[in-house]
């Protein structure tokens, strides 16, 4: 009867463990492994139902059949889960703390996008541009340098403002600070938004006194 109780315990409380720490992972891998493999969000999906089958069969098998080596191979499982939750939340804290920073300065600074509406960089660099201030309560503000616009986007025509700060091709974005007349530039090109929060981290820090 005891053995039976401590079963439904361990099972009963090993389905939340699971549904906590599986969301958000992508990919599994020894720790020798350097390199990470890069999944399809399906295949991600797959090999997680995959991981949660074998240590629910490894949980099993050590509470039925308990032995050194049942045991073993279950906590062996259990902490490399472990190792990869702890690594999925560190991450998860690194993004959360560039979030919160660049939401502190949503107010003084905004993204230029720049851009030329009948080029087709531009128009997959502008959906970046949507991301990137949707995500970080920033503002944006959309300069067309050949006068055409590009779907979704509140643009402004340029008068003379690409020749005062330098634009020498498009798609390109800059942080633009008014107050302290700041001009960061971020790239160019089909930038992600996870480069553009990184750019301007750099840029920040190579800028102060």
């Amino acid at each position: 009867m005891l053995s039976k109780l401590l079963m439904l315990i361990l099972l009963g409380t090993a389905e939340p463990w699971y549904e906590q720490k599986m969301e958000g992972w992508y990919y599994f891998q020894e720790e020798e492994d350097q390199k990470r493999p890069e999944y399809t969000c399906e295949e991600a999906r797959e090999i997680l139902e995959e991981e949660k089958q074998n240590l629910n069969s490894l949980l099993a098998a050590a509470v039925l059949t308990p032995s050194p080596e049942t045991v073993r191979e279950y906590k062996k499982e259990h902490d490399r889960w472990q190792a990869q939750s702890a690594l999925f939340a560190q991450n998860w804290a690194e993004v959360e703390t560039q979030k919160e920073d660049l939401q502190s300065i949503s107010d003084q600074m905004f993204l230029l996008f720049c851009f030329k509406g009948n080029d087709p960089c531009s128009i997959e660099a502008a959906t970046t541009a949507k991301e990137f201030c949707h995500n970080n309560g920033w503002k944006l503000k959309a300069l067309s340098l050949d006068g055409t616009t590009i779907e979704g986007l509140e643009v402004e025509t340029d008068r003379g403002l690409s020749e005062k700060i330098g634009v020498q091709t498009t798609p390109s974005f800059y942080a633009i600070d008014p107050l302290q007349n700041r001009v960061l530039y971020l790239g160019e090109g089909m930038l992600s938004t996870k480069e553009l929060q990184h750019n301007i981290e750099l840029m920040g820090k190579n800028q102060q006194p």
